[in-house]
């Protein structure tokens, strides 16, 4: 078994849907400029509830430093805390940095493997060095549809119904308007697929 005992987290953010990108789903033409205050309005909560509900890693790109409590003596993997994992990872063993050669990285489930080894069961003697996230070159396409099509439904039902959103709309209102509208399966199902354990 292994526990995180120490770790920082950067983050580099970006906007993986854009006011352009809602503007398009929505099918707004080119002079409907005062439709923008409310999109503005709409898309930080369903940002914020994608972001909460795949662990924070949606819309950054993350650099993770992590130290590991190893308690088992034949251990030779390790759930890093975040995923999918991007870029390089750094593995140090006891002290010892280890080659990429000798360990397997499963980026998509955030694994890391020692090939024919074991890690040092030691207090915070493994540490872990990587990237996480999606970036705009690697968001899925059905993340990007989903968050896209709830900007859609909220728009729909609160701004073009009731033709005024006054205030911010936060997680609870998105959680709301999911469960709602009945389209919780279709936002579970898009989710489903991206959700770790390690999140």
């Amino acid at each position: 078994m292994s526990l995180i005992v120490d770790g920082t987290l950067s983050a580099v953010e970006y906007d993986c849907i854009s006011l352009a990108e809602c503007r398009s789903f929505l099918r707004l033409p080119t002079s409907a400029t005062g439709m923008n205050a409310a999109i503005e309005l709409i898309r930080p909560g369903v940002l914020q509830f994608f972001r909460d509900e795949l662990g924070g890693v949606v819309e950054s790109r993350y650099c993770v430093d992590e130290k590991y409590n190893i308690t088992d003596a034949f251990q030779d993997r390790i759930l890093t805390r975040y995923a999918p994992i991007v870029g390089n990872v750094t593995l140090t063993d006891n002290g010892t940095l280890i080659a990429s050669t000798a360990y397997q990285v499963l980026k998509e489930a955030g694994v890391i493997i020692y090939k024919n080894m074991y890690f040092t069961a030691d207090y915070g003697a493994v540490e872990i060095t990587y990237q996480c996230g999606y970036t705009e070159a690697n968001l899925p396409a059905n993340l990007k549809l989903g968050m896209l099509m709830l900007v859609k439904t909220i728009y729909d039902e609160d701004y073009a119904n009731k033709s005024s959103l006054r205030e911010k709309v936060g997680r609870h209102t998105i959680e709301s308007k999911v469960n709602e509208l009945g389209i919780s399966t279709l936002i579970e199902r898009l989710l489903q697929k991206r959700r770790y354990i390690g999140l």
